[in-house]
């Protein structure tokens, strides 16, 4: 009779060798939309360089979708989108049974065990770090500091302003407070409750879990007012102390920032980029960063904005910054869609770029992630127009003909799990309906980033657990999403090399430790008759004996972000015998 693991590995066995029997497809018309629908899709953005670049115009919303529209023989039907939708199931349900078949490590083992997850995560292999705002990222502790040194002016007025503001907001009992606090007394001069509350106008309320996008915005004018504009080279210098050291204790050695400079003059770029160099070198480390846009902006605003950026760019010194790799546009795209509002930045800077006039690594976009109506459409535009990376995107997930795009084009996504669920954008304000593993699973190259991880109460180790304790991921993904996290960011060649060979020779000594430590690998024996005979190779300890070894990275916010038990699905003898054939279910139920 089997049993647990030994049950679920001859399941897995059976499904791998009934699914690949019969690899997804599809049917030839359906191809053939595709593709036509797709090199529309292609040859837009040649259309927008000679618009936009070479006759000085701007395209309009209802101009851009006709060029992008397909011809009629061509167009897509509700039936078509249905069957899209039932190819990219297929292909997810084969890549989690193969997930499970190329993990050396099973992850199902220790699940369940929460100390187990987060010391396997505070130990698993990173090398690189990327989509991060370096004015979120402070922690608890090191805003105390801050306030204490700093003794800031509490403009309590100012910060009543900006909850008033065309895209930030305040929550009415934030309000009460501040009207109650004496404007303009300094920060230690308060009482140590007030104290309290004026600290926690730097982070996203926990209560309740999730919010509006313009609270979250708040959060960047009120560190201004309270700490950053009152002394902006000690509270710098402390930010950056703060979350390099973190990050490095985490064993990565590659972070890629997004800063906005505005305007992005080469004055201003010469100082962050040599600002950068100073980081690197100290914390042995490599910092680029992205010069971000803010959609927000009016389009003269930002066309005038990349005339500058150009400018320093293609001069002899910006030429030879060594910190400045790629671009950005950020904000919320409710009201601003990146077609309208980055045509006039990205065309050309990817016309510069590509002509070999600026040197840039790559541009990325923060698309897909707010604004219901515009989030996939911004992912689709942002990869015509040039972008190889998208920040968050898991508004996409709603539009299978862009999905399939995007997986077509191999573009990369740095997904954020708890800030995307803490910003509403998950469906029902429930983690474990994160679409992350979708795309990771259709092929679709995702790292995890923590993007403005003090604010948020997280880091890349949380991510790690929260990931595993939501989901059915496996070893293997995982380990994917370390290397996708190199690959996709924009470093150089050379500094990409060296640290796949990094995370080659990291995981290789971390799968014989935890290998050692938690037995041998899930993956299925060489045949199904094997496998139904003789006991498991499964370690009989438990989970909380086996020794994962030291943890060098902190604990903190692996404790603060608790989301409640895990909703990954079990694997049940029962829910995998649902998707047999009779045969298959005749054969187990005999074996059983």
């Amino acid at each position: 009779m089997l049993f647990g693991k030994q049950a679920t590995t001859f399941l897995h066995i059976l499904l791998l060798s009934t699914s690949s029997l019969a690899a997804p497809e599809l049917s030839a018309d359906l191809a053939n939309k595709l593709d036509h629908q797709f090199e529309k899709f292609d040859n837009g953005r040649s259309f927008l360089v000679d618009a936009i670049v070479n006759n000085g115009t701007t395209v309009s919303r209802d101009e851009w979708e006709q060029i992008l529209s397909p011809d009629e023989d061509f167009s897509m039907t509700e039936s078509d989108m249905e069957a899209l939708r039932s190819y990219h199931a297929e292909i997810i349900e084969e890549a989690s049974l193969r997930a499970v078949e190329d993990s050396p490590i099973s992850i199902d083992d220790f699940r369940s065990d929460d100390d187990a997850v987060k010391q396997f995560c505070r130990n698993f292999p990173r090398a690189a770090l990327v989509h991060i705002h370096p004015g979120g990222t402070l922690k608890s502790e090191t805003v105390d500091h801050l306030f204490n040194e700093i003794n800031p002016i509490v403009d309590s007025e100012k910060m009543i302003e900006i909850g008033k503001g065309e895209r930030t907001m305040l929550y009415p009992a934030e309000v009460e407070f501040l009207e109650g606090l004496t404007s303009g007394l300094r920060y230690l001069e308060h009482s140590e409750e007030d104290q309290n509350k004026i600290r926690d106008f730097l982070f996203l309320p926990k209560e309740p879990c999730c919010h509006e996008f313009p609270r979250f915005e708040a959060l960047f004018s009120l560190k201004n007012v309270l700490l950053q504009d009152q002394n902006a080279s000690y509270y710098d210098e402390t930010l950056y102390k703060d979350f390099l050291e973190r990050t490095k204790s985490y064993g990565i050695d590659y972070v890629e920032l997004t800063i906005t400079r505005v305007p992005p003059s080469l004055e201003k770029l010469k100082e962050l980029d040599d600002f950068l160099v100073e980081l690197s070198s100290n914390y042995n480390m490599t910092v680029n960063y992205n010069v971000a846009f803010i959609r927000a902006f009016a389009a003269e605003m930002n066309n005038n904005f990349t005339t500058e950026f150009l400018e320093a760019m293609s001069s002899p010194t910006g030429s030879a910054f060594e910190r400045t790799v790629g671009i950005d546009l950020l904000a919320e795209e409710a009201n601003h869609p990146a077609f309208e509002r980055a045509q006039g930045i990205y065309i050309p800077i990817f016309d510069a770029w590509k002509s070999e006039k600026i040197p840039l690594n790559g541009m990325v976009m923060h698309a897909g992630e707010s604004g219901q109506e515009y989030a996939p459409r911004n992912v689709r535009d942002g990869i015509i127009m040039g972008v190889t990376r998208i920040g968050h995107g898991p508004l996409l997930d709603r539009e299978p003909l862009l999905m399939e795009y995007a997986r077509r084009k191999q573009t990369a996504f740095a997904m954020s799990l708890v800030s995307n669920w803490r910003l509403k954008v998950i469906i029902d304000d429930t983690i474990s309906n994160h679409p992350f593993l979708k795309f990771i699973r259709l092929g679709m190259p995702l790292s995890l980033s923590t993007d403005d991880e003090g604010m948020f109460h997280t880091d890349i180790v949380n991510e790690c657990v929260v990931a595993i304790q939501n989901f059915d991921i496996q070893y293997s993904e995982l380990k994917g999403i370390s290397y996708t996290a190199v690959t996709s960011s924009l470093a150089d060649n050379s500094t990409k090399e060296a640290l796949l060979e990094q995370l080659d020779s990291e995981f290789e000594a971390f799968e014989r430790v935890e290998e050692a430590s938690l037995g041998p690998t899930n993956a299925p024996t060489e045949s199904v008759e094997e496998a139904s005979l003789g006991p498991t190779n499964a370690p009989t300890e438990s989970v909380e004996e086996a020794s994962l070894g030291p943890s060098t990275a902190p604990t903190e916010s692996v404790e603060e972000a608790s989301l409640g038990p895990s909703t990954a699905p079990a694997s049940s003898a029962a829910a995998l015998i649902a998707n047999f054939s009779l045969v298959s279910l005749t054969l187990i139920m005999a074996l059983y």
